[in-house]
This record gives structure tokens, sequence and C-alpha cells, in this order.
């Protein structure tokens, strides 16, 4: 799960330079924008670009946070359990937040949802 979450950060950071690289208020016929810029902006927005990232980005930290919990403290079995619950639902929904991402390279088989 480590790596895929060390995988998944490079992807939103890449996707964060790109919307910050475009700037708030890009028109599209400017000719300074490069075609990949062009392809990102009518894609995404650069709204709704840095949106995306923020949210997943929050989702890793939820899942750190109970993995710290569950590293730090000396749990009782029914706490420890429900920790193990939330982490594994949390690892779902990274696997789910990096598969739009799927047919970058690095991404491996193994991390795809069930």
């Amino acid at each position: 799960m480590t790596d895929l979450v060390t995988w998944l950060r490079a992807q939103l950071d890449d996707d964060e330079s790109g919307a910050q690289a475009i700037g708030p208020n890009v028109q599209l016929d400017d000719p300074r924008l490069t075609d990949g810029e062009i392809a990102h902006v009518t894609r995404w927005g650069r709204t709704r670009a840095l949106a995306e990232v923020d949210a997943k980005r929050r989702h890793i930290a939820r899942w750190e946070r109970t993995n710290a919990l569950l590293a730090a403290a000396d749990n009782p079995g029914a706490i420890r359990n429900e920790l193990l619950s939330v982490r594994r639902a949390f690892a779902d929904v990274i696997a789910d937040d990096a598969l739009p991402y799927a047919d970058r390279p690095g991404y491996r088989d193994e991390w795809r949802p069930a």
C-alpha cells in the first residue's frame, strides 16, 4: 500500500502543477498555451483539478492517521479491529482514487480495485 500512496502522490503533484501553471483566468485561444495545457483546461478546469487533488490528498492523510493510531496505541481488541476496518476502507478509497491514473507509467494491476 505504501508504494501505491507514493505513486499516487506523484500523480497528484503532476496534476496540481499542471493546474497551477495554467492560472485562474486562462483564455484557450492564448497562443502561449501548449497543446497539453489546452487539453488539461478543456478536460478539467483549474478549480476542479485542484479540488480533486485536495480531496485525494485528504484520503491519503486519513489513511496515514489511522496507521499512526494503530502503530502508537496499545488498543484493546475491539478498538483495534475497528481501526483495522477503517484503515481497510481508506485503502480501498485510495485504490479507487488511483484508478483514473491507471494508464500512466508505474501503475500496477495489483492496485486495481476488486
